[in-house]
């Protein structure tokens, strides 16, 4: 049972055990950021792919369930708090009771024994007692209440953060699907090109097999040299056509899959970009005018630069942690390309120069190409 006051102090049973508790699981949450921040280092150049996101998935789960003890830890120390004032409250009830009797016999005795009377001063003793522990217990009330706020405020918040935790484990998931969606369409259509290319294969053999048979035919015959040579370049021939058709099946197979890592980058590419403009997955579902903009600027200028439009999409990126909204970010992306095309400069330094530049000076977007071309 919850012990009483002491000296005004709040004693609530198990809150020791439970701030113990609550520093391990912090410490648990802790070392799975860390472990996602390694995980966030070692896929850095090919964060997008099916083994990165892989990893970052089983990174997350696990801080979910680290959040969720946590969450679970201050509700049921919640629950514990308001317990503790409903029965401080109580208390303070009986003590107001206690109060309100002792005024009332207080007055009888004045009345009956006189002002004076040692009835008269015992009780007004008892009820200076007990309205010193009333005040006393008003105290305690308030403070177990401002208790229940801020365990509610830290819930609140912890629930928050897990709620935000449960949209990236979302997010991941749905970049996972796609990226195994995109490898099956793959496979199915190397399978196919596959198929006809065995079939081509076997048809060429086929001839083949024919040629070697009219030249054995012809050998029997008058003029064997000269239809010799003509068969035999015919084998020569179909030689050729075979190797042709396996180098057309390995270039398809390069194609297929370079164009299906290439779509799968740009998406989560782009993904990246929403998440940090403050695009919700919702908003791009109900056609968001602003991932409007940022999705055909990269794709503009994935067709129109020597980058490619997943390239581009990681410049917007680096305008969108600059602060740059989705329309200015759009405008300046043509601006960063180019200066990093024309300087041989990564992206990433690019973007810094640009935003930098422009903000030190005051420049509109519009001003920006004067600008690079003076200081060239």
């Amino acid at each position: 049972m919850a012990q009483k006051k002491i000296g005004g102090k709040l004693v609530i049973d198990g809150e020791a055990e439970f701030r113990a508790n609550l520093a391990s699981a912090k410490t648990a949450l802790s070392a799975v950021q860390s472990e996602l921040k390694l995980v966030t280092t070692r896929f850095k150049d090919n964060a997008n792919s099916l083994e990165a996101l892989n990893a970052k998935q089983q990174v997350y789960i696990k801080l979910q369930m680290e959040q969720k003890n946590k969450v679970a830890l201050l509700a049921e120390m919640q629950d514990k708090v308001i317990k503790k004032l409903d029965a401080e409250k109580n208390t303070l009830e009986d003590l107001a009771q206690s109060r309100e009797r002792l005024s009332n016999e207080l007055e009888n005795a004045k009345s009956v024994y006189g002002e004076n009377s040692e009835e008269v001063k015992k009780l007004s003793e008892e009820l200076d007692a007990v309205n010193k522990q009333y005040e006393s217990q008003e105290k305690i009330v308030q403070k177990t209440g401002d208790r229940v706020n801020t365990y509610q405020r830290d819930i609140n918040n912890a629930q928050i953060e897990l709620e935000e935790l449960n949209a990236q484990i979302a997010e991941n998931q749905r970049q996972l699907d796609d990226a195994g969606t995109a490898t099956e369409d793959n496979a199915d259509v190397v399978e196919d090109y596959s198929d006809a290319v065995e079939e081509c294969a076997d048809a060429v053999d086929d001839t083949s097999d024919a040629v070697n048979e009219f030249g054995n035919e012809v050998q029997n015959s008058a003029g064997k040299t000269s239809v010799f040579a003509d068969v035999l370049k015919a084998e020569l021939l179909s030689d050729i056509i075979r190797e042709g058709i396996k180098k057309i099946a390995e270039g398809i197979k390069k194609i297929a899959t370079s164009a299906t890592e290439t779509g799968v980058t740009f998406e989560a590419s782009m993904s990246q970009v929403a998440a940090t403009m403050g695009i919700t997955t919702k908003e791009i579902q109900n056609g968001s005018e602003s991932y409007e903009i940022l999705n055909k600027a990269a794709q503009d200028c994935g067709k129109a630069t020597m980058f490619s439009a997943s390239q581009s999409a990681e410049a917007l990126n680096y305008l969108a942690l600059a602060g740059y909204d989705a329309e200015k970010a759009a405008a300046t992306l043509p601006k960063v390309l180019n200066l990093a095309a024309a300087g041989g400069l990564d992206l990433a330094y690019a973007s810094d120069l640009v935003t930098d530049s422009m903000a030190a000076l005051g420049l509109e977007t519009k001003q920006l190409d004067l600008y690079i071309v003076s200081a060239d």
